[in-house]
């Protein structure tokens, strides 16, 4: 009977250890987990905006060096102007509504001229 219940207890504990390191080895404790989202987080999607940022700066400064002025100088144009409108609205009116973006580029420019 004795003999019975020591490779009974012997068998849990191999099984024990055999979950726990399967637990340990393929499922993330919750505050790992967190670190291991933030960190994959901090290195995808900052150098996406980085580079989306980039991309639509570009595309503004080219159309707004068509009417006359350079980037920085037409955003602070829009800004006087009280225009609140984000890059990637701006770059998509700069690509697909060229006209919308000349008619931006007017305030800011009278703005530019009042100063």
């Amino acid at each position: 009977m004795a003999l019975f219940r020591e490779e009974e207890e012997k068998k849990f504990s191999i099984w024990q250890r055999v979950t726990e390191v399967f637990v340990a080895e393929f499922f993330v404790k919750p505050e790992n987990q967190l670190r291991k989202v933030f960190a994959t987080h901090t290195e995808t999607a900052e150098p996406k905006k980085r580079s989306f940022r980039r991309l639509w700066i570009a595309r503004i400064n080219a159309a707004v060096r068509a009417e006359g002025l350079t980037y920085s100088q037409f955003i602070h144009g829009l800004k006087k102007a009280n225009i609140e409108l984000d890059r990637k609205v701006l770059s998509n009116l700069a690509i697909y509504n060229a006209d919308s973006f000349k008619v931006l580029t007017q305030p800011a420019r009278s703005q530019l001229s009042s100063v």
